[in-house]
């Protein structure tokens, strides 16, 4: 296996920067899907197991020109595994402002993470 070339952290800030950015090509290539890598979203109906709608959903923050940053991101690296949980702030274009709570559960892949599972809940205080 090569050496990481990237933290958890950097993963992490990578996938802020894709979100806020609209960057789809990163969620293609950096997260996992299939009958094991389950995405999460707060609403029943978001139980992802392919990329179809995880693209989407970025599409749709990338439409409503949103800004996504950490709210205090902690995370655990253990050899091939690696955790992290954030309250992610996101801003919108009118100042206005909402934290979320995200969990990430990545795989390593090469010198690279990748997300393996992922729990987004926004809203709902």
């Amino acid at each position: 296996m090569l050496p990481l070339s990237e933290t958890v952290n950097d993963a992490m800030t990578a996938m802020y920067h894709a979100l806020t950015t609209g960057n789809i090509n990163w969620f293609k290539e950096r997260v996992l899907y299939g009958p094991a890598s389950i995405h999460i979203g707060t609403a029943p109906a978001y139980w992802m197991t392919s990329s179809q709608f995880l693209v989407e959903l970025v599409r749709q923050f990338n439409e409503m020109n949103v800004e996504w940053r950490t709210g205090g991101m902690t995370f655990q690296e253990e050899g091939a595994t690696a955790w992290a949980v954030d309250r992610p702030v996101v801003r919108f274009d009118d100042g206005s402002e909402i934290e979320c709570r995200l969990s990430v559960i990545f795989s390593r892949a090469s010198d690279r993470w990748q997300v393996a599972h992922s729990h987004l809940s926004i809203g709902a205080e």
